[in-house]
């Protein structure tokens, strides 16, 4: 089916493409910072979201501009990643328990502006490279083959790689439906 894939950063539209196909869903953990074993992130994350629907640019500017009351219809994931120790993290919208291998660290104010409205001290994840992820270790909260869906997050890159993943989930074969991937 044919599907157009709209890039935001900084809540402003970055590029747009078209494509046909389809994703399936092989029932694979969710992944955030990596897609298996290759495409590793070098970066701090923060506020990792899915929706079951597409959003709209006017949603996307609410997400970007006020964090703390972002849209609620249709979010099925919600990682606010403000843990600060641990070696879990736990969505809080579908109790979804992320496992982080490899030893990613808690940092403190990852984002500063997503510290607005929340009481709770903010933290985020750094994480380095080949060795830093983490796994959403229970059954995904989407198939991204059944329906439209939306995947937001507070990213900054903090080191150049060929291949860096900011959300994926494998299909079932082994070779990935990766969400969002950035390929310098």
């Amino acid at each position: 089916f044919p599907v157009t894939i709209v890039l935001y950063i900084d809540g402003a539209v970055a590029s747009s493409s078209s494509h046909s196909g389809t994703i399936t869903d092989g029932g694979d953990n969710t992944r955030i910072g990596n897609s298996s074993d290759q495409g590793f992130i070098t970066a701090k994350i923060d506020d990792v979201r899915i929706y079951n629907r597409a959003l709209t640019a006017a949603e996307i500017q609410s997400i970007y501009r006020n964090s703390s009351s972002p849209p609620t219809d249709g979010l099925v994931a919600y990682f606010p990643l403000d843990e600060g120790t641990g070696t879990t993290t736990t969505d809080t919208i579908g109790g979804l328990v992320g496992t982080l291998t490899n030893g990613p660290t808690w940092q403190p104010q990852v984002c500063p502006r997503l510290k607005s409205g929340r009481t709770a001290e903010t933290w985020g994840l750094t994480l380095v490279g080949s060795s830093s992820h983490y796994v959403v270790s229970a059954s995904s909260p989407l198939d991204p083959g059944a329906t439209n869906f939306t995947a937001s997050a507070w990213v900054k890159f903090t080191g150049v790689a060929s291949q860096q993943v900011i959300l994926s989930q494998l299909d079932g074969t082994g070779t990935g439906a990766t969400w969002l991937e950035l390929i310098s």
